[in-house]
């Protein structure tokens, strides 16, 4: 009698042990490229960047801190979705089911939004919007003043005239992103990538470049005073 029981419990152990080791990020990216559709599964800080989502099946998965920039999930099912921290920069979400989804702190940086289904269970807060094309078809204004943006991956972002001041993107990818006419004042460069990014008229006072990258970057009409540069040395050009 005791056999029996013991290989039931063996077969459940093994079971159990088959579903995590199955449910690892690693393995789900895959199963989501073969599949197009993912319920329920574990892509924690998974890359999906510029992934061909359309139509894809995530009701109820786990996106937190997942990279989605540039991805097409125009139509894609995303109810009850954790989306935490998740970066959606220059994402087509346009059409897609986000009814009861946790958006809390989601990069939403040039993000399509237009006829999205949101309802009042879907979670916004601290949201990072910045030029989104909202479901309504209006755009959304960019205020990031303060934001705590570092290490994010914002290639070719447009935040033409955003406020960022205070903001901190420290080691941050702005590689070719529009950055004209934005108030960067106070704001926390250190290590950022800067490479062939539109700077022009953008006010840079009090912002610390230490050790970043400008190269290639349009600094026409660029407001420098008190500025820290990436080679430390302090910029007071334009006080």
């Amino acid at each position: 009698m005791k056999r029996p029981i013991i290989g039931f419990f063996l077969v459940l152990l093994v079971g159990y042990v088959l579903v995590v080791v199955l449910n690892l990020p690693t393995f789900n990216v895959e199963l989501l490229k073969l599949r197009g559709f993912c319920r329920f599964c574990d892509l924690t800080n998974a890359n999906l960047e510029t992934m061909d989502l359309r139509g894809a099946d995530l009701d109820y998965a786990n996106l937190i801190g997942a990279n989605l920039s540039g991805s097409n999930l125009s139509s894609a099912k995303l109810a009850v979705t954790n989306l935490t921290n998740t970066n959606l920069t220059a994402a087509n979400l346009s059409g897609v089911n986000l009814v009861g989804t946790n958006l809390t702190g989601a990069v939403l940086i040039g993000t399509n939004l237009i006829a999205a289904v949101i309802d009042n269970k879907a979670q916004l807060d601290q949201s990072l919007l910045c030029h989104t094309s909202l479901p309504d078809g209006t755009e959304s204004e960019c205020d990031l003043t303060g934001a705590n943006l570092s290490g994010a991956n914002l290639f070719g972002a447009d935040l033409h005239e955003a406020n960022l001041t205070g903001v901190d993107l420290s080691g941050a990818d702005l590689t070719q992103a529009n950055l004209s006419g934005a108030n960067l004042a106070e704001a926390k460069l250190t290590r950022v990538d800067l490479h062939e990014a539109n700077l022009a008229g953008a006010n840079l006072v009090g912002a610390d470049l230490n050790a970043g990258d400008l190269s290639g970057a349009n600094l026409e009409g660029t407001i420098f005073c008190d500025s820290i540069m990436p080679n430390g040395t302090i910029n007071n050009s334009g006080c």
